[in-house]
């Protein structure tokens, strides 16, 4: 993560999402910064100009609070990579491997695209994409 000027803030450990009614996507509520001192924190959506492959561009102020997971909020790399779902199109159980967030047209960050793969019959066994 860096700031304006190009200096590192922190490292991006997780994505904050927050469920929403209907058929609408998670909203995407903010990252999980993890600081040279090794603490995390909360940085909200609203202050992230960019986010490409290498590198979320920032601006504001930083706030060192350490993060603490809301109730009706769920982390996306602890408590969704991995989890087992079952799909009616899908005759096995499948494991979330992967996610993709996005800008809409309202300026929000979603969640996207969900990537499954197949549940391998043997522990090493790598399942259908």
């Amino acid at each position: 993560m860096l700031d304006p000027n190009g200096e590192q803030v922190g490292k991006v450990r997780d994505v904050v999402i927050q469920n929403r009614s209907g058929n609408r996507p998670p909203k995407v509520k903010g990252l999980v910064v993890e600081l040279f001192a090794l603490r995390r924190i909360f940085f909200p959506m609203e202050r992230v100009h960019s986010i490409d492959a290498h590198q979320v561009i920032i601006s504001g102020l930083v706030n060192t609070v350490r993060f603490q997971v809301r109730e009706r909020e769920t982390l996306v790399v602890d408590d969704l990579f991995d989890r087992t779902v079952h799909r009616e199109e899908a005759g096995r159980p499948e494991t979330i491997f992967d996610v993709a967030i996005k800008r809409n047209r309202a300026r929000d960050w979603v969640l996207a695209e969900v990537a499954l793969r197949e549940a391998g019959r043997h522990p090493f066994q790598r399942g259908h994409v």
